[in-house]
C-alpha cells in the first residue's frame, strides 16, 4: 500500500533516508568467541536484534522525520526492511500489495553510457511503487538527468555493505563502506559492521513507460480499498 510521503521544505524525503535526528550511537564493539572461532561484537549485545542475516549491523534509532534529512546517507534499519520485506524505498508501504503480477520495480538513476539493468545485476538500492518512482523522477535532480527502470522477478541476497574492522585493533581497515559477499568471503563477514544488505535481480523485463504501469497501480489499489 501507498503511504504518506514526508516532505521536507517542499521536498519529498524517501523513507530509507536518515535524519539528522537519527545519528548512529557509539558501537561499542568487542571481540566475542564462539565455540571454533572469533568475530565482531556489541558489548551488549542483543542477538535477536543485533543480528540479521547472520552478520552484525549498526545501530541507528528510528526517529524519522526529526531534524533534518542526511540526503547523502542511509538508514541501515530501514534500508534492510526495504530490502527484506519488499517495502517502497520512498514511502515505506508494501509494494506487492500494488501488483498483481508480483514483480518487484526498480529503479536507478543512468548517464549518458548506463546500460540497462541487466540480469544478476547488484544494488542495494530498494523496490519502490510505479506512483512514487513517477514522483521520484520529477523531484529527484540525479534521476531528471536520466534513469532505467526495471521489474523484477525475484532477487537473491548477495552479501552486505558495510564497515569492515581489523580482529586485532577493532579500527577500521578502510575509511570507506565496502562491499562483502555472503558464502565467498565467510572470515570477513565476521569483523563487519553492516550497513546495507545487497542484492541481485532476476527475470528482467525492462520498464520505459511509468505513467503507464503507475496507473495500473492506482487502479489495483482503488479496487482494493473500494467497500464490499
Amino acid at each position: 500500500m501507498i503511504r504518506p510521503i514526508r516532505y521536507w521544505n517542499g521536498v519529498p524525503v524517501p523513507f530509507l533516508t536518515a535524519w539528522s535526528g537519527e545519528d548512529a550511537p557509539p558501537q561499542a564493539l568487542v571481540v566475542r568467541h564462539g565455540r571454533q572461532v572469533s568475530g565482531l561484537g556489541f558489548r551488549d549485545e542483543d542477538p535477536a536484534v543485533d543480528r540479521q542475516l547472520n552478520v552484525l549491523w549498526m545501530r541507528m534509532p528510528a526517529v524519522p522525520g526529526v531534524g533534518e534529512p542526511r540526503w547523502d546517507t542511509v538508514h541501515a534499519l530501514r534500508q534492510r526492511q526495504t530490502m527484506t520485506r519488499s517495502r517502497c524505498q520512498l514511502c515505506g508501504g508494501a509494494v506487492l500489495d500494488a501488483r498483481a503480477d508480483q514483480r518487484l520495480l526498480f529503479l536507478f538513476g543512468a548517464s549518458a553510457d548506463r546500460h540497462p539493468i541487466g540480469d544478476g545485476e547488484r544494488t542495494s538500492s530498494p523496490p519502490l511503487h510505479a506512483t512514487c518512482a513517477q514522483l521520484a523522477v520529477q523531484q529527484c535532480p540525479f534521476l531528471r538527468r536520466g534513469w532505467v527502470a526495471a521489474l523484477v522477478g525475484y532477487t537473491v541476497d548477495w552479501g552486505i555493505a558495510g564497515t569492515v574492522y581489523d580482529p586485532d585493533t577493532l579500527t577500521p581497515l578502510t575509511g570507506r563502506v565496502d562491499e562483502v559477499r555472503y558464502y565467498s568471503d565467510p572470515v570477513a563477514l565476521r569483523w563487519v559492521l553492516a550497513a546495507r544488505l545487497i542484492v541481485t535481480l532476476h527475470e528482467i523485463d525492462p520498464v520505459t513507460d511509468l505513467d503507464t504501469l503507475a496507473a495500473g497501480e492506482r487502479a489495483r489499489i482503488e479496487v482494493r480499498q473500494a467497500p464490499r
